[in-house]
């Protein structure tokens, strides 16, 4: 009981504390972003799918953020490169941006290279073929690069070697599109990317 009350003021004085420096002009956003490191289905730490480029902007501030190329089957496919304090690895975060569903600039797909990150089951960048398979039901593909695909939770997991042994390690994270998901929670009266006229 006394533990959990410690706790529980340990966590009142650390928000009072993040409330002050955020009213000082602080980032805040930035610090927040540091506290969740968590992978999921549809995000990464407080990045998610279907957010706007000013909400990315806003979450991890503007000067984090670079507008990019990734050149995709020769096409211009733009991308945010998110770099994050603390991070060993420049950009931590890619994403890609598209104008669907919801007819404005959001993320349409998040690619993880910072290996602070981590699923629930403390898998991330860096992780084993070994490892996966003892958390996941997971497919080994050789198609856009070799990959551990799990699509329990709609990622894929890049590696550093086709030749697919136990030992072989993950390079980065990719959380798939999900527009089905994106459309009902950020635009509902939308249907494939057109107002649907009976929204009101």
């Amino acid at each position: 009981m006394k533990q959990n009350l410690l706790t529980r003021q340990a966590q009142s004085l650390l928000t009072a504390t993040l409330t002050l420096i955020c009213l000082s002009g602080f980032p805040c956003a930035v610090l927040a972003q540091g506290e969740d490191l968590l992978l999921r289905g549809n995000r990464a730490g407080s990045i998610e799918l279907g957010a706007t480029v000013d909400e990315i902007y806003s979450i991890v501030g503007r000067d984090q953020v670079r507008l990019v190329d990734e050149f995709l089957e020769g096409m211009f496919s733009p991308a945010l490169a998110i770099d994050l304090p603390g991070a060993t690895v420049f950009p931590a975060i890619v994403v890609r941006i598209r104008e669907f569903p919801c007819a404005q600039f959001s993320v349409w797909g998040i690619s993880v290279r910072d290996p602070r990150f981590r699923t629930p089951e403390g898998l991330g960048v860096g992780s084993t073929i070994a490892e996966l398979r003892e958390a996941y039901a997971i497919r080994l593909s050789l198609e856009e690069g070799p990959s551990a695909i799990v699509e329990s939770e709609r990622m894929s997991f890049a590696l550093d070697s086709g030749q697919f042994v136990d030992d072989t390690r993950t390079t980065a994270v990719w959380i798939w599109p999900d527009p089905v998901r994106i459309r009902e929670e950020r635009c509902p009266g939308r249907r494939g990317g057109v107002e649907n006229p009976d929204s009101g």
